[in-house]
């Protein structure tokens, strides 16, 4: 991706106090595609391929613009347990909001791993938003999940699993 691309993907942002977020169409003429979702699944595949973190965060803002490609779901599963990179908050966003039952295993790992960029956040950002996922994923192993982190330590987010249990009940 080249600089003036990166640029282009940031102006998708909406920042207070900035000028109004650039329109999608122009995103996509200057990568010369029509399809935003295909140009979201390229640079998803071209970020995990030269594993580069920031590309991937660019990538990612690009599937909040153009919409989430099916054929990445298990990609962005795998990329819960990477350690490459620093976008594993969006990523378990992504993964909630697509609502995969088959991404139960990674979010449970995801809520007690406290990746190394991550270890100043006291408040355990990351696994309160994993374990907000499961809650919103169906099914006895999400459910089985959840009922794990309950009982396990921190408190505060046993406290958490316990609350997502409660409201799926």
């Amino acid at each position: 991706m080249t600089p003036k691309q990166r640029d282009l993907l940031l102006a998708l942002v909406l920042v207070p106090g900035d000028a109004e977020p650039i329109d999608p169409e122009s995103v996509l003429n200057a990568f010369g595609m029509t399809d935003g979702v295909q140009l979201a699944s390229q640079l998803v595949t071209e970020a995990v391929a030269s594993r580069s973190a920031v590309d991937l965060e660019l990538s990612l803002i690009a599937t909040s613009a153009f919409g989430f490609p099916d054929d990445l779901n298990e990609t962005f599963i795998g990329l819960l347990d990477a350690d490459w990179h620093h976008s594993h908050e969006d990523l378990v966003r992504t993964v909630a909001q697509l609502n995969l039952p088959q991404a139960v295993p990674a979010l449970r790992r995801t809520a007690v791993w406290v990746p190394g960029y991550l270890e100043f956040d006291d408040s355990r950002a990351l696994a309160r938003k994993a374990i907000h996922a499961l809650g919103r994923i169906p099914g006895v192993e999400a459910t089985s999940a959840l009922e794990e982190l309950a009982d396990s330590e921190p408190p505060e987010l046993a406290a958490v699993a316990q609350r997502q249990l409660k409201r799926r009940s």
